[in-house]
């Protein structure tokens, strides 16, 4: 079995899905274990950032995150949950005025803005 097509049974069998949140975890060399594309500077943006998945190629493309135009390798991307429901949640049950809470959540939006989640 070739590079490519060990990527794409692996790639086929990692679990992600189109609409899926994803972190990029790390930077990855071009052509890495059979990924067809080139790791390009403006990738190194991403990594730490959530996106979601837009599209995942039947070849050895990798993963496209819609965010920011971009494929990347199924390996370097780890699936997160959507942590807005837990932290509204959370919000909720604490026992403060109801102002309070509304600044508690522009701080867990702005610090969401700035590592590439979604509010």
């Amino acid at each position: 079995m070739t590079a490519q097509e060990q990527y794409i049974k692996e790639q086929s069998a990692c679990g992600l899905k189109a609409g899926d949140k994803v972190m990029v975890m790390f930077k990855v060399p071009s052509y890495a274990h059979g990924w067809r594309e080139m790791w390009v500077p403006k990738m190194d943006e991403a990594i730490g950032k959530i996106f979601t998945i837009g599209d995942i190629s039947n070849y050895n493309n990798g993963i496209y995150l819609k965010e920011c135009f971009k494929w990347f390798p199924f390996f370097c991307l780890e699936k997160v949950e959507d942590a807005k429901d837990d932290y509204d949640s959370l919000i909720d049950s604490l026992e403060i005025c109801s102002g309070l809470k509304d600044v508690i959540r522009k701080i867990v939006n702005k610090l969401r803005e700035e590592i590439g989640g979604k509010k």
